[in-house]
C-alpha cells in the first residue's frame, strides 16, 4: 500500500484497500483463533493421557494386588508398560515442532525457486526483446 498510495489516491482506491487490508486481518486473527483452540484441544488431550497412563494401570491391577495375587512391582510394571504404549503413538505427535520446521522449510524453498523461475523468465525478455505486448520478438 505504501509504494502505491498515490496511485491509490488518484483513482480513489483507499475504501476498497481498507476493506482488502481488514478482510486480510479478520482472516488473520481468524486463523490464530483456530491454531490456539487446536493447539489447547492438543495439549488438553496429551495432557489428560499422561495422567491416564500413570493412574490407569494402577486401578487395572489393584484388585489382583490387594487380592495377592500379584506383588507390588508389578503395578510399577504395568505403568511403565502404559508409558512405553503411550510414547510410541505419540511419537509423531511430540515431534510437530521438527516437522511444522521441516514444512516451512520447504514453503521457503518453494517460494525461493518460484522467484527465481519468474527472474529468469523476465530475464529472457530482457534478453531477447520483446514488442509493445510483452511477447518475445523470437
Amino acid at each position: 500500500v505504501r509504494e502505491n498510495a498515490e496511485s491509490i489516491a488518484m483513482f480513489s482506491g483507499g475504501s476498497r484497500e481498507l476493506r482488502s487490508t481488514r478482510t486480510l486481518l479478520q482472516r488473520l486473527v481468524d486463523n490464530n483463533r483456530q491454531t490456539l483452540w487446536v493447539m489447547l484441544g492438543y495439549d488438553s488431550f496429551q495432557n489428560s493421557s499422561q495422567y491416564i497412563t500413570g493412574f490407569l494401570p494402577a486401578v487395572l491391577v489393584a484388585p489382583q494386588y490387594l487380592a495377592g495375587q500379584v506383588e507390588f512391582g508389578v503395578v510399577k510394571q504395568a505403568q511403565d508398560a502404559f508409558y512405553m504404549l503411550r510414547y510410541s503413538l505419540f511419537i509423531i505427535a511430540n515431534k510437530t515442532s521438527e516437522f511444522s520446521a521441516f514444512a516451512t522449510g520447504l514453503d521457503r524453498l518453494e517460494q525461493l525457486v518460484h522467484a527465481i523461475t519468474e527472474e529468469a523468465d523476465e530475464k529472457t525478455y530482457y534478453f531477447t526483446g520483446a514488442n509493445e505486448d510483452h511477447e518475445p520478438l523470437l
